[in-house]
């Protein structure tokens, strides 16, 4: 942030953005660092929480409310968030050691 998105947007390869949102709850503003693609205009986050069985709090908070800000790289942004209908399967690789 301190650098306005000229350091730090992308590592190895690995672009990321910080999506802003309000939590649903207690109205407050919420930063998380996201790893992103794109699809034509659309910049695309992944909703996983590492594998968890729960979904991470930022996508309740824009599931109460869509409107958000996006910063990626030095372009700050509002977007309207819309989930997809895709399931992401999750795969286990289980070592044959």
């Amino acid at each position: 942030m301190a650098s306005g998105g000229s350091e730090g947007h992308e590592s190895n390869g690995v672009r990321t953005l910080i999506l802003a949102t309000t939590g649903r709850r207690t109205g407050t503003p919420r930063r998380t660092c996201l790893i992103y693609g794109t699809s034509g205009d659309d910049f695309v986050v992944v909703a996983s929480k590492g594998g968890a069985d729960e979904d991470p709090a930022w996508l309740k908070n824009l599931q109460a409310n869509p409107s958000v800000g996006v910063q990626a790289g030095t372009r700050r942004f509002t977007a309207h968030a819309r989930k997809t209908e895709r399931v992401i399967p999750i795969v286990l690789l289980t070592p044959q050691d």
